[in-house]
């Protein structure tokens, strides 16, 4: 997750921890961190400015998920937020 973090520090131009969302989920899926759809559309709901996602914020709300995950297989999800399951 550092890995990912230092990448997309480097990408925000404005060093104001925003950065593309393309660039952002495109640097995650390269790092093996594929979300489903619905996750990264929830990131972009409470993450996005624009067409930009505040990208410390956005991999603080990721997560693996263990309970689905199979043998050796990470599951990235989108954690809940007070309780409530992550959704759109």
């Amino acid at each position: 997750m550092l890995q990912v973090t230092n990448l997309t520090w480097r990408l925000s131009v404005d060093k104001k921890g925003k950065v593309k969302e393309e660039a952002f989920f495109t640097i995650l899926k390269l790092h093996g961190m594929d979300l489903s759809d619905k996750d990264q559309r929830v990131l972009q709901k409470r993450f996005s400015q624009g067409d930009k996602i505040m990208f410390k914020e956005a991999l603080g709300a990721i997560t693996v998920d263990l309970d689905h995950a199979v043998l050796n297989e990470e599951k990235w999800t989108v954690v809940e937020i007070n309780g409530k399951p992550a959704d759109l």
